[in-house]
């Protein structure tokens, strides 16, 4: 109860004015301070309106002046100056109020703390303040709802930050929603939607379709829902790591239908497998963690589906390396790449090199092909490349003659101090 109703309705217009200076005056007023945790007739607090209304400076004043950093509204659905702050999108109050000691994972009437107020109206900011005060990503509201639920309906940047935070994006609401059905069925924002998948590809690889499917064997009802508002990249990428062929191609046959003049080839979906397949093998090869070797391949492989340019590179050089793999004469340009550099102190060129060195049954240009891929290789990729031909012909069986012995074992091509090829810096494009 207010005891004094004068001066609780001047403390209220001085608020309102946002006069700083005149409300630290008045608050030394021993009997306006004393109403200064009072309720106006829609029980809220001093402090719940100056942090609504987004003035720092006065909301700095009211809490010097002792306002109740936590008082609830229990009479409008229990929501607290925090919450009233990150609704609104104020962020330097809100970390103003977490210095002060605000409990960020409060709950209102329904569930909802500061953090879903932020992630369903504010910004990507205000997100992050919360976070950084201690906020719990996956708290869940009374329909078991959780932060990211609501950003789907809100923004790419809210729902990237707390994707790149742990939010759960598997996480089922009360009502059998994921973060990504209910993006499809509510906000439609293919940004958003390609948003989702994407950054957690990343993160789960091949394990996180279920966001999509529910059950392999029981498909959602908003599979065509999802798949028709998505991004060109994205039909891709799915089509790429979902294991199940028959579910593949249709998904790039239900794309290729809604789009006539900018069609997905289904060939091509088999090399990215085949390409994200060859650089998990790589990473690992390198010493990686499983882990991280698979994170590192997912990132590689989204660099892939998101570069139109730097895939056909990709597929091009594909082609050329599994050609070498089957050819009788690929140990021998590993040998002609050692001789190479052995000789470079006697300044020979490089076409008479390719023409004393280099097999004679193919053109010099070919050669010259051959020779530019093995020099981008790293000892790891060549130990791949070799494993893979030696597999191919029959445990070396056709070498050229005159190949020396230890590159009938590619572990030996990594070991051999002589064998110096090409940039350490290139993925394995294989």
């Amino acid at each position: 109860m207010k005891l004094n109703l004068d001066q609780f309705q001047n403390l209220l217009s001085v608020i309102a004015s946002n006069n700083a200076a005149e409300l630290d005056l008045l608050l030394q007023q021993e009997d306006v301070k004393s109403v200064i945790n009072d309720i106006d007739e829609i029980g809220q607090t001093p402090l719940i309106k100056a942090a609504k209304n987004g003035n720092v400076e006065i909301v700095g004043i009211l809490l010097k002046h002792g306002a109740d950093v936590n008082y609830a509204d229990r009479e409008n659905g229990g929501g607290t100056a925090l919450m009233a702050a990150a609704c609104e999108g104020h962020v330097n109050i809100v970390k103003a109020l977490l210095d002060k000691g605000a409990e960020v994972n409060n709950q209102k009437d329904g569930g909802w703390t500061a953090l879903m107020e932020a992630a369903a109206y504010a910004d990507s900011e205000t997100i992050k303040a919360l976070l950084d005060g201690g906020a719990h990503i996956n708290q869940a509201d009374n329909d078991n709802c959780i932060a990211l639920t609501y950003a789907v309906q809100n923004s790419v940047a809210n729902v990237r930050i707390l994707l790149n935070s742990g939010a759960e994006v598997n996480h089922l609401d009360k009502f059998g929603y994921t973060a990504l059905t209910s993006a499809a069925k509510f906000s439609r924002d293919p940004e958003i939607i390609n948003e989702i998948i994407t950054n957690t590809y990343k993160k789960k690889g091949n394990d996180w379709s279920i966001m999509i499917y529910g059950n392999e064997n029981q498909p959602s009802q908003l599979t065509e829902e999802v798949l028709n508002i998505l991004p060109k990249e994205s039909v891709i990428l799915l089509a790429t790591v979902i294991d199940k062929e028959e579910l593949r191609n249709s998904i790039v046959a239900n794309y290729n239908k809604k789009n006539p003049q900018d069609t997905i080839d289904p060939n091509s979906i088999g090399l990215l497998r085949i390409l994200r397949s060859r650089h998990h093998e790589f990473f690992m090869k390198s010493g990686v963690a499983a882990s991280e070797a698979n994170f590192m391949a997912n990132e590689k492989l989204l660099s892939l589906v998101n570069n139109p340019e730097e895939r056909e590179v990709a597929f091009d050089r594909h082609s050329k390396i599994s050609k070498m793999v089957q050819d009788p004469n690929l140990l021998t340009y590993l040998k002609f790449i050692q001789e190479s550099e052995k000789n470079e102190k006697e300044n020979e060129t490089f076409n008479n090199l390719i023409s004393r060195l280099a097999p004679k049954n193919h053109s010099i240009e070919e050669n010259k092909i051959y020779i530019a891929i093995l020099s981008t290789l790293t000892p790891q990729e060549v130990e791949i490349l070799a494993s893979g031909h030696i597999s191919a012909q029959n445990n070396s069986s056709n070498i050229r003659k005159g190949v020396k012995p230890y590159f009938t074992d590619p572990s030996s091509i990594i070991s051999n101090p002589m064998i110096s090829i090409g940039s350490r810096n290139n993925y394995f494009s294989i």
